[in-house]
């Protein structure tokens, strides 16, 4: 088999490996981070048919809803690349693990990405209302998300950091838990990480520079733990 060369988009998204969609994903963002972009603003009429017609987008990205992450941008992709699933502080509550279970299994995409990113306003609402005990003004909608934070929060807690070093590891841990919050709660995910079909990886995005620091999961063990952010 030709090896797949990840800085050539002139192929659309053959069916590839959850390694090798990995390794395309990251070549797509380190291109991002050195001002190499080569994919394209617009899309030909032909394109678009064929797209019409069937897409196979090669990774899900589960994201924030924050206007400064923008995934098909981060990774220098384009239409028809990225199965996107984007919510504020990006939670995993029942439609979005069924969106993800959608394109494992109907579109037979190999790769899930939970995608965070420093400075989540999320993560700080569900810091003060949860960590400090403030009084934080919401709804029972903006509830329904920050109740999923909840957890996260009271991990980061445990490390003793306090401020903003606070909302930075809960915004790790946040990834951390989806991850393991979708093996566990998905027979459809479990099925396909078993066989090799498909592979989890978490992220946390650094607004400044773009870069990421990577969580990777063995499914026979844990999510990688130890891994700590920059700075801290």
């Amino acid at each position: 088999m030709t090896p797949i060369d990840f800085d050539d988009e002139s192929h659309h998204n053959p069916i590839m490996s959850p390694s090798d969609a990995f390794r395309r994903l990251q070549a797509g963002h380190n291109r991002f981070k050195h001002s190499q972009i080569i994919a394209s603003p617009t899309i030909t009429k032909e394109e678009l048919r064929k797209l019409a017609h069937r897409q196979r987008p090669f990774a899900v990205v589960v994201t924030c809803s924050d206007s400064r992450v923008p995934p098909e941008l981060l990774f220098d992709l384009s239409f028809g690349d990225l199965f996107v699933i984007r919510v504020a502080g990006n939670i995993l509550d029942g439609a979005e693990i069924g969106s993800i279970e959608y394109a494992l299994r109907e579109l037979d995409t190999p790769l899930v990405v939970i995608l965070g990113h420093e400075r989540c306003g999320a993560v700080m609402t569900a810091v003060k209302k949860y960590g400090e005990g403030t009084n934080v003004d919401t709804s029972p909608y903006m509830d329904d998300f920050l109740n999923n934070i909840h957890p996260a929060v009271l991990r980061a807690q445990m490390t003793g950091y306090e401020d903003q070093a606070l909302i930075e590891e809960t915004c790790r841990w946040n990834v951390i838990y989806a991850m393991k919050d979708l093996v566990q709660r998905s027979s459809i995910i479990q099925e396909k990480i078993s066989k090799g079909k498909a592979k989890i990886i978490g992220g946390k995005i650094f607004l400044e520079d773009g870069h990421i620091n990577w969580y990777e999961q063995d499914f026979n063990k844990t999510v990688s733990e130890d891994s700590k952010d920059r700075g801290h």
